[in-house]
């Protein structure tokens, strides 16, 4: 056996053996994650009989009806609560909702509503929309919405039917203090601003006030640059 011969034999011996040693580990590897996915699945699939078991007890003993949705999305953010109080759940009309918001604008007619007692009215109308080119005045109460009769909503429930498509147009039915008979209005849906600063103005000479009232959005950071400018360029030129 020549020299040449035992050294790439030897070389071939320690290369099967890195290779192998390389192989099993990954074989450990693998089954380590198969082993952890399977318990995962298991895990899963426990909690998912739990909570039928939980429905079909609330069915059997439950003496009123069950509002399944309203059930389950309650039991998804118990959940999400037991990660953290900042982990939230949002249904698709919530999430929508939050979405508009945070873009800060939306299509709608631009006001502001609050449930009394008898009914929603308006609180106050934002200026250069929709709403303040009709004429809603604040103290309007909503007591239709194309058609449909509205004493009994909620202010979200009122919310969600006057937004709609741009230019879409909403009738809306309101009772006003000093008119004896309801008021109708046709307005047009149209892009309602959502700042969230919505008055800046100086104190004195050397303080300003900021009011970021509106929640935090994606225009937030430059609303807040561009109202200290002014008030600082205010201030100098006084």
């Amino acid at each position: 056996m020549s020299r040449k011969f035992t050294i790439v034999a030897a070389l071939v011996i320690v290369a099967a053996t890195v290779a192998g040693g390389v192989r099993s580990r990954a074989s450990r590897r693998y089954a380590a994650s198969a082993k952890a996915v399977s318990a995962e699945k298991y895990e899963a699939d426990k909690i998912e009989v739990d909570y039928g078991e939980a429905i079909s007890t609330v069915e059997e003993r439950y003496v009123g009806e069950i509002d399944y949705e309203k059930a389950t999305q309650a039991a998804i953010q118990g959940m999400l609560f037991t990660l953290d109080p900042h982990s939230m759940y949002f249904p698709a009309n919530e999430f929508k909702k939050l979405k508009e918001d945070q873009s800060s604008s939306f299509y709608g007619i631009g006001v502001q509503i609050l449930r009394h007692e008898d009914g929603v009215y308006v609180t106050s109308v934002v200026d250069k929309t929709p709403a303040s080119r009709a004429g809603l005045r604040y103290g309007d109460r909503i007591v239709e919405v194309d058609g449909r009769d509205a004493r009994d909503w909620s202010s979200e429930e009122v919310s969600k039917n006057v937004r709609g498509d741009r230019l879409k147009p909403v009738m809306i039915k309101v009772e006003r203090a000093g008119e004896e008979v309801a008021v109708d209005f046709k307005i047009i849906r149209d892009a309602v601003p959502l700042p969230s600063i919505r008055n800046a103005f100086m104190i004195n000479a050397a303080t300003g006030y900021v009011g970021l009232v509106g929640g935090f959005q994606h225009t937030t950071d430059d609303e807040l640059h561009g109202s200290i400018a002014d008030l600082k360029n205010w201030a100098c030129g006084r």
